[in-house]
């Protein structure tokens, strides 16, 4: 019995992780209980949330989300922030321009993009996590600042 004991506990504390690996095909599985946020459903480039007349915005992800998608219009020298708010994994920050093309992000904690030329753009957070960890209730901020 003495045994068993210290295998029961270890078993135990175990099953109670907030997160835990089924396979390594699987990957991680996560008990978040994270409400959807109001720009909801834009987990594709082709139902993007329109930001018009927003000069900030808070979003969030839950267990397994995909990125979220926005679409701006934007002028030259406009600023993009995204800057992550707590949780568990980092928000990442992806801007493509009418044609397709990257444009260049920078900044790790803020990430920003200063847009290169007016016209549409395509913007994509994702989220990164590190080794097993699940996204926890993940907030993040997405601001537009005019150059003006």
């Amino acid at each position: 019995m003495r045994f068993y004991m210290p295998l029961l506990v270890v078993i135990l504390v175990l099953s109670l992780s907030a997160c835990s690996t089924i396979a390594d095909v699987v990957g991680p599985t996560c008990d978040i209980k994270v409400e959807a946020d109001v720009h909801e459903p834009n987990d594709e480039p082709e139902d993007a949330t329109p930001l018009t007349n927003i000069a900030e915005l808070t979003g969030t992800f839950k267990e397994l989300d995909a990125p979220d998608y926005f679409t701006t219009t934007g002028e030259t020298g406009d600023v993009i922030l995204l800057e992550k708010k707590f949780g568990i994994g980092e928000p990442t920050l992806s801007v493509r321009d009418s044609d397709g093309n990257a444009v260049n992000v920078s900044g790790t904690q803020f990430q920003t993009v200063t847009l290169p030329t007016d016209g549409t753009y395509l913007i994509q957070v994702g989220m990164k996590t590190t080794g097993n960890e699940c996204p926890d209730d993940v907030e993040y901020d997405l601001s537009l600042t005019s150059a003006d």
